[in-house]
């Protein structure tokens, strides 16, 4: 799907991972300028940059925890320099434990929460009162796993689970805003298990028309909707 996205900025936090590296690109793809958010990583920040070269221009990196009130307050204001005001938030970014519940380290814990769901909380916050009266969107990557748990990744599960609350909340309480909030759940990311499957690719790029179709002009939804993959599509609770 090709939409022209020229007139959009968007703020990807978590987007040197693969679900953001996956989103990066086929925004600029559409024409879109992106910032990238990222937190220690240079590894992963270099091989987005590689990822993205053919945009030169319409991209650029901004490093931030995300978890840290200053430090989302300044990502803000910083990526507002880069290409102007923001049109559309991403919120990608994601750590999991991969441990059982019963030994996990308190300050693991700890971490998962605060980047997966107090650090997505963080953004909106800050992203709406920077355009405040402005016509927004808000975009919340989820996963299956908030909505049905797995072991070894309680906390992770728990996290993903509160975004559903998290979108479903500020739609409810900010109706009066220009606001469309949504939440998608993305598709399982390749490995060397599943990396040629048929299946998982058309996912993927079933997963790439519907963000860059809840990017366009032509979607808006302040109903706090969540997207789940059904079939060869994605359809919302709302």
């Amino acid at each position: 799907m090709i939409m022209n996205l020229s007139d959009k900025v968007v703020l990807i936090t978590g987007g040197t991972g693969e679900i953001g590296k996956i989103i990066g690109l086929s925004l600029l793809e559409n024409g879109a300028r992106i910032i990238v958010n990222y937190y220690r990583n240079e590894e992963k920040k270099n091989i987005s940059e590689m990822y993205f070269s053919k945009y030169q221009g319409n991209y650029f990196f901004i490093k931030a925890d995300i978890s840290d009130k200053s430090e989302v307050n300044k990502l803000m204001i910083v990526a507002e320099k880069v290409f102007g005001p923001i049109d559309i938030l991403i919120n990608c970014a994601a750590i999991s434990e991969n441990s059982p519940f019963l030994y996990t380290d308190i300050d693991i814990m700890n971490k998962v929460i605060n980047i997966n769901l107090f650090g997505t909380l963080l953004t909106i916050k800050y992203f709406i009162k920077l355009r405040l009266n402005k016509k927004i969107k808000i975009i919340n990557i989820g996963s299956r796993r908030g909505r049905e748990g797995i072991v070894y990744n309680t906390c992770y599960s728990c996290s993903k689970s509160g975004l559903i609350g998290l979108t479903k909340s500020v739609a409810s309480e900010l109706r009066e805003l220009d606001i469309s909030i949504s939440l998608i759940y993305p598709p399982s990311i390749p490995s060397s298990i599943n990396k040629n499957s048929r299946r998982n690719n058309m996912e993927i790029n079933i997963f790439k028309k519907q963000i860059i179709y809840m990017c366009s002009d032509v979607f808006f939804n302040k109903q706090g909707a969540i997207y789940q993959l059904e079939g060869d599509k994605y359809i919302s609770d709302t």
